[in-house]
């Protein structure tokens, strides 16, 4: 994300020593809690200057983010809710029975397998996701 954005570099040099880097806090309880806030407060100011429902915003994060989480715990690292607790929660129980992040069964099964399940769910509901889409282009 850093190398992305303007001066991230700079801003990752500051903001990660406090997050304790990727799978601590924002991997956590605390973390889901912390973010949430903070979003809501962001999205709060920009309310009035963009015209979409600040809310639904939110919760689609939301969402996103835990489903995130609870994806991360089919990895071999697992996932440290209870941070500081250093203990990683992962299922299957047994760390060997995890995925690998970025091997072969990932690349090859499981993305996959997620591009079907898109592909699927917006062809069994095709009349509702143009009716959405739809809403967004202007005429």
């Amino acid at each position: 994300l850093w190398n992305k954005m303007r001066g991230g570099s700079i801003i990752s040099r500051m903001i990660s020593p406090m997050l304790g880097g990727h799978r601590f806090i924002s991997h956590s309880v605390i973390g889901v809690f912390l973010f949430g806030t903070v979003l809501k407060f962001i999205l709060g100011l920009m309310e009035s200057v963009i015209l979409v429902n600040m809310d639904i915003v939110w919760w689609a994060f939301m969402i996103g983010f835990v489903s995130h989480l609870i994806m991360d715990m089919l990895s071999r690292d697992g996932v440290p809710w209870l941070f500081p607790i250093p203990i990683h929660f992962g299922f299957p129980p047994f760390r060997f029975m995890r995925i690998k992040t970025g091997g072969l069964f990932e690349k090859s099964v499981i993305f996959p397998a997620l591009l079907f399940l898109n592909a699927y769910l917006i062809y069994a509901n095709y009349g509702k996701f143009v009716q959405f889409v739809g809403n967004f282009i202007v005429k």
